[in-house]
């Protein structure tokens, strides 16, 4: 995700709303929301303006995706629903990712079963 990647690398990011609300980056704390030609003009002259607003944006939305996607957030997440797979009963096999693919617990089951062996 070209919007995830830059605002990792710390970069002031403008985006549209429809590409920053599945990241959890909220407008004017980690990028700048602009949804048409005309705001996204004026946003990228704000950054350029405004030094100060582009460095807090930029360490912001950095600060959030290393909280939000790093390695150790993501391993942390799959552990959970792992776990929470674990518990479940026959016929509640479906997952709480809120990512809306909710993978099968049988597939969790079985990848931790196989990486036991």
């Amino acid at each position: 995700n070209k919007v995830l990647e830059s605002v990792a690398a710390g970069v002031p990011v403008v985006t549209r709303r429809d590409s920053a609300e599945p990241l959890g980056l909220e407008d004017r704390r980690h990028v700048l929301i602009a949804d048409n030609p005309q705001a996204i003009a004026e946003a990228v002259n704000e950054l350029l303006d405004d030094p100060q607003l582009a460095k807090r944006i930029a360490l912001s939305g950095q600060e959030h995706a290393r909280r939000s996607f790093s390695l150790e957030a993501t391993a942390g997440r799959l552990l959970g629903e792992y776990a929470h797979c674990r518990t479940q009963g026959p016929g509640r096999e479906t997952s709480r990712l809120e990512s809306g693919l909710e993978p099968e617990c049988t597939i969790a089951r079985a990848a931790s079963h196989e990486a036991v062996q």
